[in-house]
């Protein structure tokens, strides 16, 4: 097989790889917005929504409270804010995060007189 030959090949397999991984991530983030949007419906007891719902959002809401030292410890050692833009609103420190995993934003806010974190996120 010639050099040209081979490299066809290989560009071919390359490119039917890279479409099948588009293929994948695709589903995954379908079945994530499936799977929270039935998570809230049934949390929240709610109708399944009318046929006509656009402009779809689904986001993530998280809190907890822990001594300042090891809020302060997690932060070093969490990736994305310990590379954040920061900023302060009023008494918390807020962390815009670079989103990962299919997210189109991320945010953490710290009262670091409380300890009271803050975590939202969002895709869609």
């Amino acid at each position: 097989m010639t050099k040209r030959r081979l490299g066809l090949l290989l560009g071919t397999v390359l490119g039917i790889i890279l479409i099948i991984a588009g293929i994948i991530a695709w589903r995954i983030s379908v079945a994530l917005d499936a799977s929270a949007i039935d998570t809230a419906q049934t949390w929240a007891r709610l109708a399944p929504f009318p046929a006509t719902a656009r402009d779809l959002h689904v986001q993530f809401k998280i809190t907890f409270v822990a001594p300042k030292q090891d809020v302060a410890s997690w932060i070093k050692m969490s990736p994305g804010p310990a590379s954040a833009k920061q900023s302060a609103d009023g008494s918390e420190t807020v962390y815009e995060i670079a989103p990962g995993g299919g997210a189109t934003s991320a945010e953490v806010r710290v009262d670091p007189s409380t300890g009271r974190v803050s975590i939202d996120t969002s895709w869609s």
